[in-house]
C-alpha cells in the first residue's frame, strides 16, 4: 500500500478491542512500522485501556475510536472516548515539576511509579513515542512516532520523557 494511508476503527467495549481491533492494528504495524518489540502497539494498548477505564459509560460500554494516519516519515494514532473529566493541564504541570526537580529528573519512571499504578499508562506511551498530545478535555490522545521505529529512541528517565508530552486544544498542539 502506498503512503499516505489511514485506518479508522470504532467499537464498543474494552474486550472487543483485544478480540477484534488489536489484531488488525498489529497487522498494520508489522507491515509499516518495523517495531519488533511492539513498543508502539503497547502505547496504543495503554491509550485504549485509559479510554475504556475512564469512560463515562464504563469499560464494557465504552465507545472508542482510533484513527491511524501513516505517511512516509511518521505514524499518528488518535484514540478517543467519552471519558470522565481529567485535569490534563494540572497533570502536565505535575510532570514538568518532576522533570525540573533535581531529585526526580534522573529517575526512571518505573522507580517513580513503583508504589502505584497511577499514570503508568502515560509513562509507557511517552516512552514509546516521539511525542504524545492529550486534548485538554482528556477525551483524546494522539500518539506520534517516526517511521521506521527506532528502538534506540526508547527513554525511561523522567527528564527525557516529560518534554514529549504536549496538550491539544481545538486541534492546536502546545
Amino acid at each position: 500500500m502506498r503512503f499516505p494511508e489511514h485506518h479508522q476503527f470504532e467499537w464498543t467495549g474494552y474486550d472487543t478491542y483485544y478480540e477484534h481491533v488489536m489484531p488488525q492494528i498489529e497487522t498494520i504495524l508489522r507491515r509499516s512500522l518495523a517495531d519488533p518489540n511492539e513498543h508502539y502497539l503497547i502505547a496504543i494498548n495503554e491509550a485504549v485501556c485509559n479510554a475504556a477505564r475512564y469512560a463515562t459509560a464504563g469499560p464494557e460500554q465504552a465507545k472508542i475510536q482510533i484513527l491511524m494516519l501513516l505517511n512516509d516519515g511518521d505514524i499518528k494514532t488518535i484514540v478517543q472516548s467519552d471519558t470522565r473529566p481529567f485535569d490534563v493541564v494540572r497533570f502536565r504541570q505535575q510532570l514538568r515539576n518532576l522533570a525540573d526537580d533535581p531529585e526526580f529528573a534522573q529517575w526512571e519512571w518505573g522507580r517513580y511509579t513503583a508504589a502505584s499504578s497511577k499514570s503508568r499508562g502515560y509513562w509507557i506511551m511517552l516512552m514509546a513515542c516521539d511525542y504524545i498530545a492529550i486534548d485538554v478535555s482528556g477525551k483524546r490522545v494522539t500518539l506520534c512516532a517516526k517511521r521506521p521505529f527506532r528502538p534506540w529512541h526508547i527513554r525511561k528517565r523522567i527528564q527525557n520523557l516529560v518534554p514529549r508530552l504536549y496538550l491539544e486544544r481545538n486541534g492546536v498542539i502546545f
